[in-house]
């Protein structure tokens, strides 16, 4: 029987990571971290599980200081973790996400971020380092469809709420302005 050197390097691959996950477990090493920054958000979808924005705003002085953030993140490195979340509502309405990120980064882990997507930068395009900031504009660009803000307001006719809905469909001129 022949065997690839590509078929080959797989079954290495998966014996190793077979190996990694057993010693992994054995040992109880946490291999991913998260943390929920925030309840707050840019948006206001009528789907949403986080509820009432504004509320969610007047309790914002509760939320976990940058230090404190940081101090989760060494933990979270110390137990031996790869791989970190930010998430929320949305992590990058925080003025310090940039600085918490790039902590997270610099501390050696693999950090995944779940957002809208409405809030990326060039504030947050910069933390990414420059030979990666043209991809993640032109990922940016051709990923999104459309982002479509829902807000609830009272009724001044009746009792009751009606949805108002704020459309940008990215159209390519759109992806050009994210490119750019």
């Amino acid at each position: 029987m022949t065997v690839s050197s590509s078929t080959h390097h797989r079954q290495d691959d998966s014996d190793y990571f077979a190996d990694f996950t057993r010693r992994v477990m054995a040992a109880r090493i946490p291999l991913d971290g998260s943390i929920e920054l925030t309840h707050r958000c840019n948006l206001r979808c009528v789907h949403c599980y986080l509820g009432d924005q504004d509320a969610i705003r007047k309790h914002r002085h509760e939320e976990m200081s940058t230090k404190q953030i940081m101090a989760l993140i060494d933990e979270v490195v110390e137990a031996g973790a790869l791989n970190f979340t930010f998430s929320g509502g949305d992590p990058m309405v925080r003025k310090d996400f940039a600085e918490l990120f790039t902590y997270a980064v610099k501390k050696g882990l693999l950090v995944t971020v779940f957002c809208d997507g409405v809030l990326i930068s060039d504030r947050i395009i910069e933390v990414f380092p420059s030979g990666e900031q043209a991809q993640i504009r032109s990922t940016l660009a051709d990923g999104i469809r459309a982002v479509i803000a829902q807000v609830l307001f009272k009724r001044v006719d009746k009792k009751g709420r009606c949805a108002a809905l704020e459309i940008l469909i990215a159209t390519p001129a759109v992806r050009n302005l994210i490119r750019e």
